[in-house]
């Protein structure tokens, strides 16, 4: 399933170059929305094509993500966001006019309603995760929540991590030619075991993953009644605490020169000093029972991703005024939300890698 999207996504970037420089960051989170949506609900939301049609991302997955970067305002003030949705409801009554937010909600639950029924009818369709929970016996409407809920954290993150990478892979064209050749000499796998015994693919990824830190939301949690000590100093009862991953990824006495995206640290000889207090500090996913339980299903589109754009294609800067082979890329502008947005385009080049 995930290489067959890819693989579709490949040959699509291709039609995309013709017409101009690609943007990273709409195209592959078209990628990851069909993939996710797909594994949902066993058929994709047509983002791929979308994009092939209009070069746009399609309505109802840059809806979804803007729903995401308000989410704090929804958390932080609530009666607003009450308020808010009395008057719009009011205004639709007298006005018969809705926002474009909500119009486009309503045509994801539609979506998402239409192929949920498909299952629960019992009607034949590809193996995904509601069917399977549905015939686990999980009521069907905690089957469609989880299912839809799929569709924010399970795309934004991934798709930003594998824009950035393709983009520092263009900047740093020796790096990019020795994995392509160590991906050749592997014989191109699609097996998640023979993918991690490739170094180099593993560092190019794992470096991904830290210097892009696209899960920036905050981890609040709420200390015991009783109260606890914490680095010496002792929090009372209910005191709220909170973290970012993208701090421990950015420390700079694990990460030398943190902003800038640096395979080589993952590298390094074994006995390096630094590299326990790097692995102490690589925690996009958290650690321990709280582990993103996506993190191998993520870990496997980075690298079948990676691996089969560079299969087909060698990636060039998006400016071709560019000099330099070997650029060490630097962590592009971004706001840093729910989910890290960038605020320049992250543009590159294809050129066909076999003719």
């Amino acid at each position: 399933m995930m290489l067959e999207e890819i693989s579709k996504f490949s040959h699509i970037m291709y039609q995309l170059n013709q017409k101009g420089r690609i943007d990273l960051i709409p195209t592959c989170r078209a990628l990851e929305a069909d993939i996710v949506s797909r594994f949902a609900f066993g058929t994709t939301i047509g983002a791929i094509d979308s994009l092939q049609r209009s070069r746009e991302l399609l309505d109802i997955i840059h809806n979804n993500d803007m729903k995401s970067c308000t989410m704090p305002i929804s958390v932080n003030f609530p009666r607003a966001m009450a308020i808010w949705g009395f008057l719009e409801k009011l205004c639709f009554r007298l006005f018969g006019r809705e926002s474009r937010s909500t119009s486009v909600t309503k045509q994801f639950d539609q979506w998402t309603d239409e192929h949920s029924r498909r299952t629960e009818n019992g009607k034949k369709v590809e193996t995904s995760f509601i069917n399977t929970m549905i015939r686990g016996q999980m009521p069907f409407q905690a089957a469609v929540s989880e299912a839809k809920e799929m569709l924010g954290p399970g795309t934004d993150t991934t798709s930003a991590t594998l824009a950035h990478i393709l983009w520092a892979l263009s900047l740093n064209q020796t790096f990019q030619e020795e994995l392509a050749s160590d991906l050749a000499t592997a014989e191109w796998p699609t097996d998640m075991a023979q993918l991690e015994a490739i170094p180099r693919l593993v560092a190019c990824v794992k470096e991904g993953i830290r210097w892009t830190g696209a899960a920036a939301a905050m981890l609040p949690r709420v200390v015991p009644r009783e109260g606890t000590r914490l680095a010496g100093k002792f929090l009372p009862g209910g005191t709220i605490v909170s973290s970012s991953p993208i701090w421990y990824l950015r420390d700079e006495i694990a990460f030398l020169d943190p902003m800038s995206y640096r395979p080589s640290r993952w590298l390094t000889d074994k006995t390096d000093p630094l590299n326990s207090l790097r692995d102490d500090y690589y925690i996009p996913f958290s650690k321990g029972p709280s582990t993103c339980i996506g993190i191998h299903f993520s870990y496997l589109e980075l690298y079948l991703s990676v691996s089969q754009v560079l299969k087909n294609y060698c990636l060039k800067p998006g400016e071709y005024s560019f000099i330099s082979a070997d650029t060490e890329a630097t962590l592009p502008p971004r706001l840093e939300w729910v989910a890290a947005v960038p605020t320049t385009t992250l543009g590159i080049n294809l050129q066909r890698r076999y003719s």
